[in-house]
């Protein structure tokens, strides 16, 4: 079923509707990290691969292989980075299944506290030309509940370490990797985003890779969803 497939044709509805496509529209138009960070910022390291001795231990993954599916991911920690590789494959082997070609990983429990930054900063490189998802994991009492937002490389970024910067306002709400409907409870709502995640799926076949030297919490001065500028 699409995302919005079940939505009611009311004015109020669609007024929703426009909102949630107002905000997917934001996350392909993110200003860089060079613009917009606030080198006096306070700022939370939660992960920094480029330390001595730093491993993979705790990082989780999953593909479409529990669907007998054919994608498949790697995750080796380099000398100064966290290394997440492998293969997607779309073809649909089981015929209850509509749909196929994922890989994802999840970070082992953190404590981001959400009254002390607004974004999430991401020093990384990647090999090619997909389009990936970040999964902000929050405290929440339904399970598979997340705050989805995107990383959509430029090609003169291919193979080179950047900088990028994805605000909280930016992220939408998702139950089982479909974003929903009604975007009533925005990210900064939690007290603490528990975990981080990355998923591809973006309908293509072939190999991926996604090297991580650092994440971040930092605090860009962004107003929260919602809030007017003054």
């Amino acid at each position: 079923m699409e995302p919005f497939a079940d939505l009611q044709r009311s004015e109020p509805a669609m007024s929703r509707f426009r909102g949630v496509i107002g905000k997917v529209k934001d996350m392909f138009t993110f200003p860089s990290a060079q613009d917009i960070v606030n080198p006096a910022a306070v700022d939370r390291t939660i992960f920094d691969f480029s330390k001595v001795g730093v491993s993979n231990e705790g990082w989780r993954m999953s593909d479409d292989r529990v669907l007998n599916g054919k994608s498949e991911g790697e995750l080796v920690a380099g000398e100064s980075y966290l290394r997440w590789s492998g293969t997607t494959d779309t073809r649909v082997r089981n015929k209850d299944i509509k749909r196929s070609g994922y890989c994802s990983v999840l970070s082992p429990e953190f404590m981001l506290e959400l009254n002390r930054c607004d974004a999430i900063e991401m020093n990384l490189r990647v090999n090619g030309m997909r389009k990936y998802m970040v999964n902000l994991h929050v405290d929440s009492f339904l399970p598979g509940e997340m705050y989805q937002g995107y990383l959509v490389p430029k090609e003169d970024e291919l193979g080179k370490w950047v900088t990028k910067v994805l605000p909280f306002k930016h992220f939408l709400l998702a139950h089982m990797g479909q974003v929903k409907n009604i975007q009533d409870s925005p990210l900064e709502d939690y007290e603490f985003v528990k975990n981080i995640g990355f998923t591809i799926a973006d309908k293509q076949d072939g190999e991926f890779g996604l090297d991580l030297r650092s994440i971040r919490g930092v605090n860009i001065g962004e107003p929260k969803t919602g809030t007017k500028q003054q």
